[in-house]
């Protein structure tokens, strides 16, 4: 450390670099046009990823509130779930989201990184501010004000990055994503340039995380949520400053213990250059694997080489893979892979399983397909050397390339041509071919298609990057808004002259959210479109309510778990089975039974002419399951004597009540059901002649 009089008690001004990142935040304006229209697809690429970490058990038990019931009603939402959170806790719950699947953008250099890490403080921040600002009256925010957050975090992370190594001093990069998101969120509260200067103080004082849990023997999951921790700290500590709080001018410089001298081995930071647009500019996309980085290349040499090597894996001598020093240090692992978090930082395991399978998806890092002995075997057959010309094209500015390069030999002494990738198609020079394919990655996972997302609620790929700025954060942000979905479930009941029971409409909001998010995996519906999902599915089976009878029902053929769900909840007072023959649809009935906790619900996986319960019901219920006289057949036995079974239908079904045995009565009311066009649906009630 440097030695000096420690004592001196004079205050110093602040530190350059504190200086220089306040007056970029606070003074410049806007980026260029590449830039703006870079961040457009950026924001699509890292809702997507969000999306898509949805689907893992492992991500989502993180989410939701730091204890159970901590949640803020008019907070800063989470995409894809129903949760309304403090924008501190929102920020982590979105920055894990981004990050667990490793399939967010890249920033590579002296230091490595993942500038969109810092949209789980930005969009938490700025849901947070939006929903305030309109419960008082005011104005959103843009989406030009959050397209500007983002280049801004971009640059200061990507140029605190071009030339100061932090991992050389075991240092993780996240702590990056904790300055940038800390400087941004400061001045998207509104802090001038002393607050944003004292909160990014306290940001370097923080120190860092040290890089353990990204390297063998200790990799794991940490890796995916140590981002959202980051720029969750970033939002406190920009709160922390809005109060008033001090910071400290020499955090950086100061003689011992300044982060300089304690963190740095005494080495100020480097800049080459100042702050612009320059990274959003320049960004990698990682659009078609989710594997780090460093291996992109090598996943796309080893897609290539599949058809040569898939049929003689049981041949092969050696596997040769040229990288860059860095693809080195970080992904060259031996020996056993403890879970996922250890495999997708595995050059050999990232490349062993394209040539294999010929794919690589987020799910091959579990321990399904990483149990497959063919893996291992052709692992323990790679050597993985650095090329020095992709190490010099790697630290190029003018290149920035990550190049790998496979070649396979085999027992015969034949071997594979040398499959070299320069850059991958997420590069900016592959940008006009990547574009496309980034678009497809959010239309596969996002909660709304790409009809909706050319809509007015939802600025998707259809719309330009200009157009984007000129939305409403409000109206662009949520394409699942939890209290406008609950807004329009209310007014839907109240068109049918219903009342729901208190929490039922955020009940029914929640059901739909996770039908959205299961639909990604198994496709329980047809129906995707959120304003269609209200109507056809929550509307169209509340509009039964008026003619149930008893206290026991049955809906027979529910799928997935309609008319039966939406009911249990607006009828707490009557017992609902829930019956379908369709596991992955009585899974998911379950899955809703078990996190609304409806304890008047029971879903049950059978045929209706099978099912023998020990009680007949009051009702029988089925929505479109088959034609009327089919469906006496496979319900009459689970009626009571003076019992209705309800068939909820399209059109008038003239044809099927000409077919009705004798011994059934009927009458057929039509309903109105809000979205859903006139005369669309009708009930036919039917039950046994002579009934009393």
């Amino acid at each position: 450390m440097s030695g000096t009089d420690i004592r001196a008690a004079n205050r110093p001004d602040p530190d350059q670099v504190l200086v220089d990142i306040a007056d970029y935040v606070c003074e410049t304006e806007r980026g260029s046009d590449l830039a703006y229209e870079t961040a457009h697809y950026c924001l699509m690429d890292t809702l997507a990823c969000g999306f898509q970490a949805l689907d893992y058990p492992a991500c989502t038990k993180l989410l939701g509130p730091v204890v159970p019931g901590a949640t803020l009603p008019g907070g800063a939402r989470v995409p894809g779930t129903s949760y309304e959170l403090d924008p501190v806790a929102g920020a982590f719950n979105i920055g894990a989201m981004v990050r667990w699947l490793d399939f967010n953008d890249t920033w590579l250099a002296a230091e490595w990184g993942h500038p969109s890490d810092n949209l789980g403080g930005i969009l938490a921040t700025a849901d947070y501010l939006s929903r305030q600002a309109r419960g008082e009256g005011k104005e959103p925010l843009r989406m030009h004000d959050v397209l500007t957050a983002m280049i801004k975090a971009h640059e200061i992370q990507g140029v605190l990055a071009l030339e100061n190594s932090y991992n050389r001093v075991g240092l993780d990069h996240v702590l990056l994503v904790r300055v940038a998101s800390t400087a941004v969120v400061t001045r998207m509260l509104g802090g001038d340039r002393e607050q944003v200067i004292n909160a990014v103080s306290n940001a370097w004082i923080d120190g860092g995380a040290l890089r353990t849990y990204r390297h063998a023997p200790n990799t794991g999951s940490r890796k995916s949520w140590a981002a959202g921790d980051a720029t969750s700290r970033a939002v406190r500590l920009a709160l922390i400053a809005m109060t008033g709080e001090m910071g400290y001018p020499s955090a950086l410089t100061a003689k011992t213990w300044g982060y300089y001298d304690v963190l740095f081995k005494g080495r100020p930071f480097s800049f080459p250059q100042g702050y612009v647009s320059y990274v959003m500019e320049n960004i990698l996309f990682k659009i078609s694997y989710p594997a780090e980085f460093h291996a992109q290349t090598a996943v796309e040499a080893g897609m290539t080489l599949h058809g040569q090597v898939q049929d003689r894996l049981d041949d092969i001598e050696r596997v040769l893979i040229e990288t860059q020093e860095p693809g080195v240090r970080i992904i060259d692992k031996t020996g056993p892979l403890d879970n996922p978090a250890d495999r997708d930082h595995c050059i050999q395991y990232m490349a062993a399983v394209p040539m294999i399978f010929g794919r690589l998806t987020a799910a091959d890092y579990e321990d399904d397909v990483a149990g497959d002995p063919r893996i291992d075997a052709l692992r323990a057959k790679m050597q993985v050397v650095e090329n020095e010309e992709f190490t010099a094209d790697y630290f190029d500015p003018e290149k920035r390339y990550i190049g790998n390069a496979i070649q396979v030999f085999f027992n015969d002494g034949s071997s594979t041509d040398r499959v070299a990738v320069d850059f991958p198609i997420g590069h900016r020079q592959r940008r006009s071919e990547g574009i496309p394919v980034l678009k497809q990655k959010f239309e596969r996972v996002s909660p709304v298609n790409s009809a909706t997302a050319s809509g007015p609620n939802w600025p998707g790929c259809a719309l330009t990057a200009s157009c984007l700025r000129k939305h409403r954060w409000m109206t662009s942000w949520h394409c699942w808004s939890p209290d406008r979905v609950q807004e329009k479930i209310t007014a839907g009941a109240l068109a049918l002259r219903q009342t729901l029971p208190t929490g039922a409409a955020a009940k029914l909001e929640h059901l739909l959210s996770e039908l959205a998010r299961w639909n990604r995996r198994i496709n329980l519906t047809a129906i995707r479109k959120p304003a269609e999902m209200i109507a056809a599915h929550i509307l169209d089976s509340l509009s039964v309510r008026p003619l149930l009878e008893g206290s026991r029902i049955i809906d027979i053929g529910t799928g997935a778990g309609f008319p039966g769900l939406p009911l249990a909840i607006a009828e707490p007072q009557r017992e609902y089975l829930l019956l379908d023959s369709n596991g992955k649809k009585i899974r998911f009935v379950q899955h809703m039974i078990s996190e609304l906790k409806l304890e008047n619900a029971t879903a049950v996986k059978s045929r209706a002419e099978d099912y023998a319960p020990d009680e007949r019901f009051d009702t029988v219920i089925a929505r479109a399951l088959a034609a009327l006289p089919r469906l006496i057949e496979l319900a009459g036995h689970l009626l009571l004597r003076n019992g209705v079974l309800l068939a909820q239908k399209g059109k008038y079904p003239a044809a099927e009540l000409a077919g009705l045995p004798e011994k059934w009565e009927y009458r057929v009311t039509e309903l109105s059901v809000p979205g859903l066009p006139q005369h669309a649906r009708h009930v036919v009630c039917l039950h046994r002649a002579g009934r009393q």
